[in-house]
């Protein structure tokens, strides 16, 4: 979707400059929580007010706050692993993290849906990513301040 480019696009460059002065966890905690209180609601508001407004207005919400997570979380996986293996490993990462979570979103989200019985259901494997995501935080040290 043309909207989630365009807001990533900008809010990269935007949270990129925040991450210098803020830091990168508690940005990505920031984000994670409000992608948390918004994901129920997202899907509520999908399918009690469906309409090409709304369908953009979700879009918005939570491609702004994925960003403002994504930027962060991308640096600080790299800035965490030794020069020699960066690339390798900041691939392995993403990787298997997106072919995990992403490569079966499809599938628990119509899986829900049906046992739930509600097409708000999918929101509970958002929500639960995004907890076991902000789990994973608690056990993560930033690395030695350069902040200005």
């Amino acid at each position: 979707m043309l909207l989630a480019g365009v807001i990533t696009f900008v809010g990269a460059l935007l949270v990129g400059m925040l991450c210098d002065s803020v830091g990168r966890k508690k940005l990505i905690l920031i984000s994670r929580v409000m992608v948390l209180i918004c994901s129920w609601p997202s899907f509520w508001l999908l399918v009690n007010y469906p309409s090409p407004g709304m369908l953009l207005t979700v879009v918005f919400v939570m491609v702004s706050f994925t960003t403002l997570g994504g930027v962060p979380v991308m640096l600080l996986i790299s800035e965490l692993l030794p020069k020699r293996i960066r690339a390798l490993g900041f691939a392995l990462v993403y990787s298997i993290g997106v072919a995990i979570f992403g490569g079966f979103a499809q599938y628990f989200a119509t899986q829900s849906i049906v046992l739930l019985d509600s097409l708000t259901a999918p929101a509970w494997y958002l929500g639960g990513g995004t907890l076991l995501s902000m789990l994973a935080l608690l056990h993560v040290k930033e690395p030695a301040k350069e902040l200005q």
